[in-house]
């Protein structure tokens, strides 16, 4: 064959191929295939969804199973009944239940088994003589030792599905059966069910292959009638296409449209006369645009401006090349595109323009005409003065409008650039000031809120109804971190606060608050009950009450509380609303807490101010005191001893009295030197906390006749402020022992830990007291709370009723 005639067969070849019959053909083709891949899919998914079902259905059974053993097993745990009673009353049940699973039953009746863990087989009912027997050998039909593996799934994890081939009731050949067991630990054993799986399969592939029959007959039909009804459509529709052919060749030529071989009212004859109507008004219109066309470039060649033409029905526009120019552009860069023009205006005049355009359109102008900028190819923008009219219909209404564009820029650059510099200078200057001014009156405003106030209690509940007005929340609390233990300061929410502000717990509980601290910035949970591993942290420290006390909380924001590159506790926002906090409300809650913080540590430093001032007093009273009641203490104890020494002639009538006076006067004596302490501070600065808190054992000891042990260590270095607290807290301590708790022994005890923390612990033998409980009026274990946490340390008691009580104060070195 020759290569003119090869490659004419294989034009002929493509040529069948892209025929319309050959396309239809390969259309129902791969609607075909892919109908097929679709059922193969949807049937594939039928199986697996037949596979889970009969998977659930056991997991179903046995835990149904379960719940009729666990009367059973609670009667077993209240010690009602033996293990062996319990074991007996469960084989009873189970062996009663009986489950019918299959088309119509047909697989017949499935039963419960029950298992020992040593692998006796308590009930068995498809096979009534392995009950009694040791299973733990059993071999499945693939050589799997079964009991052992359901005896591994029971055990470990306690519950799971467990496969084998086994021979079914009935039947010769080995098929995949499914057991599912679950353990109780109670009884020593495990109950499970089985099912087999085979015929799954075999109905799939029935159904598979009775569709794939009746699809195939059915397109087979299908394409038959769809060639036999479509054949004279096609025969036009390539008549029409032959025609298209020569138009696009010569478009001037005269061409014989064959309309008339086709019978009268048939859709190709209409196809075709329509081809030759519409060929004719081509022919004529074009000649009329021809001669529009000359006049419109005679017009245009008369001007150096731009024109436009925009057709605003059909909303399409003609760009003059001279309009392109003006902006850089060839006449082939730019499209005819009514938003090559709008996109380039500049943003400034963008709404002037468009407001001057549709007032025109609207008929309140007689024409149209604007200044504005228009950016050109390089970036720059040029000033173009843009005049037009508009053609309306006999409404009214618009539907064309043409114009020019002037191009000015030169006329307008001086003027512009010394605009330009002066607006953006002022721009500049107001933007900077605008925004300083705002900053300035918002810090003010929320500066000015927090301080109005340094009590404590109304600072906390002041920074609860600020922060609402910026982030509105359901419930809010305060905490203040004290040696790695949380206490609510303040909350505001649906709880009741009395009961929750005696509430503090260590933090390593509470992980959602753990990692706020630990990152030191905001977190959010989208959904306290969702899966993520911030939402497990506070399901786990919620527990129980995560649907009671806390059932309100559904979204949950913590922000920490950093003063001085401190974190001195956090700030909890509640929400009903789940996914309710979001990146800017945690923005918002950071800015309000840095004020808080900073709000409640001026509040500390002012009560340490009025500490001082306190501390002033005492010193006044210290020195009158000193100088009258301590030096005629002194002077009895002295004449005490002379007139003993003098009266040794007859020792039995004075001895005794004077021993008395000198026990009083040294008494007296041990006790205005502690109270000396007390009011005059600069003695522990003088003398040390040390000296300081033997004093006042010593005062105690002699005042109540109590033993007092002392344990000291060598003087810590600290501030004056944090001896005085501690000074503070072991005199409080003291005193509610000796007032309240009936004790015959006090143990005080001061140890510096490594130089980084000083601890003080007061126990004694009392009767002690419910640390839990709230006492109404006794403000002394809250002004000892008080004072350790104002130092940044911490506070702790421990007690219990008739256990005695301890006392521990924790003060860091470097806080301090």
């Amino acid at each position: 064959m020759e290569p003119g005639t090869q490659s004419q067969s294989s034009s002929n070849r493509f040529a069948v191929l892209g025929s319309s019959y050959a396309r239809v053909a390969i259309g129902m083709l791969l609607i075909l295939i892919g109908y097929l891949a679709l059922f193969s899919y949807f049937g594939s998914s039928n199986t697996d969804r037949m596979y889970e079902t009969r998977r659930q259905e056991l997991q179903r059974l046995v835990y149904f199973g379960l719940n009729v053993l666990q009367p059973v097993i609670e009667q077993e745990k209240r010690g009602e009944i033996s293990q062996d009673q319990a074991i007996a009353a469960g084989r009873d049940l189970i062996r009663r239940m009986t489950y019918l699973y299959g088309r119509d039953n047909s697989l017949g009746a499935n039963y419960l088994f029950m298992i020992g863990y040593d692998g006796t087989v308590l009930v068995q009912s498809l096979k009534p003589d392995q009950e009694g027997t040791n299973q733990l050998d059993q071999v499945a039909a693939n050589n799997q030792l079964i009991v052992r593996d359901m005896l591994q799934k029971a055990t470990s994890p306690g519950v799971g599905y467990v496969e084998s081939l086994n021979v079914p009731p009935g039947g010769d050949q080995p098929q995949t059966q499914i057991s599912y067991v679950i353990g109780i630990p109670e009884l020593k054993s495990f109950i499970g069910s089985s099912m087999f799986m085979t015929d799954i399969d075999q109905d799939s592939q029935t159904n598979v292959r009775n569709a794939l029959l009746l699809t195939g007959a059915l397109f087979v039909l299908i394409l038959v009638a769809i060639f036999f009804i479509l054949r004279p459509i096609f025969s036009s529709y390539n008549a029409l296409l032959k025609l298209f052919v020569q138009v696009i060749r010569n478009p001037d030529a005269s061409l014989i449209v064959p309309a008339e071989s086709y019978p009268p009212g048939t859709e190709g004859r209409q196809l075709l006369s329509g081809f030759r109507d519409m060929l004719g008004q081509i022919r004529q219109s074009k000649q009329q645009l021809q001669i529009s066309e000359d006049r419109f470039n005679l017009a245009m060649q008369g001007t150096n401006d731009g024109i436009w033409d925009w057709e605003i029905k059909t909303n399409s526009v003609y760009y003059s090349p001279r309009w392109k120019s003006m902006l850089g552009y060839e006449d082939h860069e730019l499209p005819n595109r009514f938003e090559e023009w709008t996109t380039r205006i500049h943003p400034d005049d963008i709404d002037r323009v468009m407001a001057t355009l549709n007032a025109h359109l609207a008929g309140e102008t007689p024409y149209y005409e604007v200044e504005h900028r228009v950016q050109h190819k390089d970036g720059t923008y040029r000033w173009i003065l843009a005049r037009g009219a508009s053609v309306r219909d006999e409404s009214g209404r618009p539907y064309r409008m043409a114009g020019s564009h002037t191009d000015i820029t030169e006329r307008k650059r001086v003027a512009a650039v010394m605009q330009e510099r002066e607006e953006q200078y002022r721009k500049t200057l107001e933007q900077r000031v605008e925004e300083r001014t705002r900053e300035l009156s918002t810090l003010l405003e929320i500066t000015h809120n927090m301080t109005s106030t340094l009590e404590l209690k109304p600072l906390l509940r002041l920074i609860l109804n600020q922060m609402r007005s910026v982030v509105d929340y359901n419930g809010a609390t305060i905490f203040t971190l004290n040696d790695e233990e949380l206490t609510i300061l303040d909350y505001k929410g649906p709880l009741a606060q009395d009961s929750l502000m005696r509430l503090r717990f260590p933090l390593a509980r509470a992980g959602a608050n753990q990692e706020v601290i630990r990152r030191r910035e905001p977190i959010v949970i989208d959904d306290v009950r969702g899966d993520s591993p911030i939402a497990r942290a506070f399901q786990q420290f919620a527990g129980d009450q995560l649907t009671t006390t806390f059932g309100y909380i559904r979204s949950w924001m913590g922000v920490p509380l950093i003063a001085n590159e401190r974190v001195i506790g956090m700030l909890s926002l509640d929400s009903s609303e789940p996914n309710y906090y979001t990146e800017r409300h945690a923005q918002l809650a950071l800015a309000i807490a840095s004020q808080a913080a900073i709000a409640i540590e001026n509040s500390r430093l002012y009560w340490q101010g009025k500490e001082l001032a306190a501390l002033e007093e005492r010193q006044r009273l210290a020195r009158e005191l000193h100088d009258s009641v301590s030096q005629a203490l002194y002077g009895i104890a002295l004449g005490a001893r002379t007139a003993r020494a003098q009266l040794e002639r007859e020792p039995a009538r004075a001895a005794e009295p004077l021993d008395y006076v000198l026990q009083l006067a040294e008494a007296g004596l041990a006790e205005m030197r502690a109270l000396i302490f007390e009011l005059r501070p600069e003695s522990l600065k003088t003398d040390g906390l040390v000296e300081a808190l033997t004093k006042q054992a010593a005062a105690v000891r002699a005042r109540h006749q109590m033993e007092v042990q002392v344990e000291l260590c060598d003087e810590p270095d600290l501030p004056l402020e944090a001896k005085e607290a501690l000074y503070r807290i072991a005199q409080e301590g003291m005193h509610n022992i000796v007032k309240h708790a009936h004790a015959t022994r006090i143990d005080l005890k001061l140890s510096c830990d490594g130089g980084q923390v000083v601890t003080l612990e007061i126990k004694d033998n009392g009767v002690g007291f419910d640390s839990q409980g709230t006492y109404p009026g006794h403000l002394g274990l809250r002004s000892m709370r008080e004072r350790a946490i104002r130092l940044g340390g911490g506070f702790s008691i421990k007690s219990e009723p008739g256990q005695g009580t301890r006392i521990r104060a924790r003060i860091p070195v470097s806080n301090s």
